[in-house]
């Protein structure tokens, strides 16, 4: 299957979607950190094999959404020096953030978690 195949089946489905089997009834959005920070270029450097950078927004110097072919999560920094995540819909980006956090080498926090809040952004 071609990179355009694969594209193409994501932007098929409900909602832009595809639907997918492990959805949940979750809030509209839900924002992630690293828990130590991580740049915007070691980010790129380190982006897993199986995951896809599916499109930029209009300011694409800040934000990139990520896929892994099912499900997204958009990045994003303000300074180059510090990334952020935030997942939109009944998406599951659980896959993708663990992905993430295994090519890091850091634990990758939602808003949900406890420690959240303590990570110095």
């Amino acid at each position: 299957m071609t990179l355009q195949t694969l594209l193409t089946q994501v932007s098929v489905g409900g909602g832009g979607r595809p639907p997918h089997k492990r959805h949940r009834k979750e809030a509209m959005s839900t924002a992630y950190r690293p828990e130590t920070p991580v740049s915007w270029d070691a980010f790129f450097c380190k982006l897993p094999e199986n995951i896809w950078i599916y499109e930029q927004a209009d300011n694409g110097s800040y934000q990139r959404c990520l896929t892994d072919g099912t499900n997204y999560l958009w990045v994003f920094t303000m300074n180059f020096e510090k990334v952020f995540f935030e997942k939109y819909g009944k998406n599951y980006a659980d896959d993708i953030v663990a992905s993430l956090e295994n090519a890091l080498g850091v634990r990758i926090l939602n808003e949900h978690h406890p420690d959240f809040g303590h990570i110095n952004f």
